[in-house]
């Protein structure tokens, strides 16, 4: 503003040292003058409007490159929680396999045992059935034919 108000006062000095000059030809340059410093009004102004429209143009382009960065940020950090999900849901489908072929291998192991405890369980109470059963039925007469019996099916086998 300043600037404006020294060129008027600028302008005044002017067209008074104009006036004191004599002539027609004095009006008509004074005229001229004024219109000269319109036009530099004009141009200032329009260069202020120019720097203006600028200094917009550079405003809404970090706007909008800023609104694209921030759209990306979001962009990338839905696919690094969607990726960081897939992990997740990965490592937790590993992780329950393993426990699972865990848990089936223990329960083949247990039942392994099982089968063999009884089998164990039977063939020692069969030995005692059976010990029972020869000691109550099996006479000494009985005995030794069974022994005699045994041993020529034995030598019969062996040539």
């Amino acid at each position: 503003m300043a600037r404006c108000g020294r060129q008027r006062r600028d302008r005044q000095d002017r067209r008074l040292a104009f006036r004191q000059l004599p002539g027609p030809d004095l009006r008509l340059f004074v005229g001229k003058q004024d219109r000269v410093g319109r036009c530099g009004e004009l141009e200032e102004a329009r260069r202020l409007r120019e720097e203006a429209e600028k200094v917009l143009a550079d405003y809404r382009r970090k706007q909008s490159e800023a609104a694209s960065e921030a759209d990306s940020i979001v962009a990338l950090a839905a696919r690094e929680a969607e990726s960081l999900a897939a992990e997740t849901r990965k490592s937790v489908k590993e992780h329950f396999d393993r426990r699972m072929k865990l848990a089936e291998e223990k329960i083949a192991r247990a039942e392994a045992d099982a089968v063999r405890e009884v089998r164990s369980v039977a063939v020692d109470a069969a030995i005692a059935a059976a010990q029972t059963l020869i000691a109550e039925k099996l006479t000494s007469d009985r005995a030794e034919k069974l022994v005699s019996e045994s041993i020529d099916t034995l030598k019969s086998k062996l040539n």
